[in-house]
């Protein structure tokens, strides 16, 4: 494995810059350039030798800490939480307006510095109770700390999880069940209260030198790409660290999970409001 985000990467190097001219190829500006990318991408295959000599995967974490540690607390414990809060649940869409005004609901905004990301989340729906948005930002925070506790990466390096659903008013949940008869018929989504994880997809933000040389048109391209590479490559051992921190904030009583085997997912509330 250790070597094939570096292959890879050197695959999309050389057809980003393909079509540049032979001149360019030989001049002493090109030869530093690309010097930098290969530091880059050494760089980049460091910090994943590092992650999997260090970090056990999943399967391994599992054998000592049962999963079934997140199926403790379950729907009605979720649905208690906005219950003893006497939230309302959001019926359609166009109610999300109003419910922000009375502050029931807050956009995350999706930004660089995030420690999460949205998978499959339109816009429209990233909404969440100011609490759960508090949440959802204390476990990026715990997430970084319990691997870099494990890791010595540097700490401009973000270890970003996937967040693949948020709100979801009642009338998108009834459409939801329509399709999946998994899905509840009352969620806690609805209050806004609630979002998902989905433990199977991550993206490492490695950042690129302030005085690089690579054109912006590469380097935005090639960080992205090997940041999505790393997070495929290095799932198992990212998804045992989001474990541990999800049962060590749930252990402290700061937030409920439940394990979504199905959906491979975990469905997360704060414990209290």
């Amino acid at each position: 494995m250790k070597n094939i985000i570096f292959k890879t990467a050197l695959v999309i190097l050389s057809l980003c810059v393909g079509g540049f001219s032979v001149y360019w190829f030989t001049s002493v500006h090109q030869k530093k350039t690309i010097g930098q990318m290969e530091e880059y991408l050494k760089y980049a295959a460091s910090i994943e030798t590092s992650i999997v000599t260090k970090l056990a995967t999943y399967n391994d974490l599992t054998k000592t800490l049962s999963p079934l540690k997140l199926r403790k607390y379950l729907l009605k414990d979720h649905l208690a939480i906005a219950a003893k809060m006497k939230l309302k649940p959001i019926a359609k869409e166009e109610q999300i307006p109003a419910s922000v005004e009375k502050k029931q609901l807050v956009f995350v905004e999706n930004n660089p510095e995030n420690l999460f990301y949205f998978y499959n989340v339109k816009k429209d729906l990233r909404y969440l109770h100011p609490d759960a948005a508090k949440i959802l930002q204390l476990i990026g925070l715990r997430f970084q700390e319990n691997i870099r506790n494990k890791v010595l990466i540097d700490s401009k390096v973000k270890i970003k999880f996937a967040v693949s659903s948020a709100l979801r008013p009642n009338d998108y949940q009834k459409a939801l069940r329509s399709k999946n008869a998994n899905a509840v018929l009352v969620s806690s989504h609805a209050f806004g209260i609630s979002f998902d994880i989905f433990y199977e997809d991550y993206y490492l933000s490695i950042p690129i030198a302030a005085d690089t040389q690579i054109p912006e048109s590469l380097s935005g391209k090639m960080q992205s790409r090997i940041g999505y590479w790393l997070g495929d490559a290095l799932r198992r051992q990212l998804h045992a660290i989001l474990f541990e921190t999800l049962v060590q904030l749930q252990d402290e009583k700061i937030l409920y999970a439940i394990w979504e085997k199905k959906q491979r997912c975990y469905h997360i509330t704060p414990a209290q409001l």
